[in-house]
């Protein structure tokens, strides 16, 4: 074996450099341990180095492919905004009204023959009966016509479905053809991608999946934060209308003592 510190060729198993002096087991610790460690850590970040790269041209290489669709992405997208408001069912006022009206009217038609059969007289009944009979009419007119605009609405949503579909289909193809990827079809939003790749060029993560699940953190820590912020302002609007009860209430306790002690 050789001596760590001054090279000299020494005898296996001696603990002290017969030439130098120094401990033989003090040189091998503090060049060896630390020279691996060293080497570890260097192996590590080459590799992390490496895997950033490699996710990095990953996503600029679907960013590209992906970017080719954007405006079927954006046109998806609406229609998943548009759809669910059209779904619900709408001028409902108008069928309630026309059910409140055909009823009166009725009820009123009902009131009315009732009372002339027990006069037995028909005197007048032709007047009597036009307004019921009018109101029987405008209801079941604005009856009509809810269901007409409802089934107009469902014809509506029906073609839009179907419209949506179709995207997704091409959509989908379009995935399938990009080939292996390391990341799923409902990622494939060149928007959604931009953002990941920003994350990895900024060193906030070092692969696709973790660059997805930092978006994915981040989006529900601006949910909370919204969330927050809202839950702080009802508390405000809260806090002045209490606020605002507490002042009239004292108000009102104030000029009660005043009407007690002028009586």
């Amino acid at each position: 074996m050789f001596c760590g510190n001054c090279g000299t060729r020494i005898s296996d198993g001696l603990r002290f450099c017969p030439y130098c002096g120094v401990q033989i087991q003090d040189i091998a610790e503090e060049r060896v341990v630390p020279y691996a460690s060293r080497e570890t850590g260097f192996m590590e970040e080459e590799f992390t180095r490496r895997g950033r790269e490699a996710a990095i041209n990953e996503l600029e290489r679907a960013y590209d492919w992906f970017s080719e669709k954007q405006s079927k992405y954006r046109e998806y997208d609406s229609l998943s905004k548009r759809l669910p408001k059209m779904n619900r069912v709408g001028k409902r006022a108008l069928m309630i009204w026309g059910c409140i009206i055909a009823s009166f009217s009725l009820l009123y038609l009902l009131i009315i023959a009732y009372t002339m059969l027990s006069r037995n007289s028909s005197e007048g009944l032709g007047i009597m009966l036009a307004l019921p009979i009018v109101g029987l009419l405008i209801g079941a007119a604005m009856i009509i016509g809810f269901f007409m605009l409802d089934a107009k609405r469902r014809k509506a949503v029906h073609a839009l479905q179907q419209k949506q579909t179709k995207i997704a289909e091409e959509l989908t193809q379009h995935y399938i053809d990009f080939g292996p990827c390391s990341f799923g079809a409902e990622y494939s939003n060149p928007e959604i991608i931009n953002t990941i790749l920003n994350l990895v060029r900024s060193g906030r993560a070092d692969s696709v999946k973790e660059g997805i699940n930092i978006m994915i953190s981040d989006l529900r820590m601006d949910q909370m934060t919204e969330l927050s912020r809202i839950t702080a302002q009802n508390a405000q609007i809260i806090a002045r209308n209490s606020a605002a009860a507490a002042r009239g209430s004292t108000a009102a306790a104030i000029f009660s003592a005043a009407n007690l002690f002028l009586k």
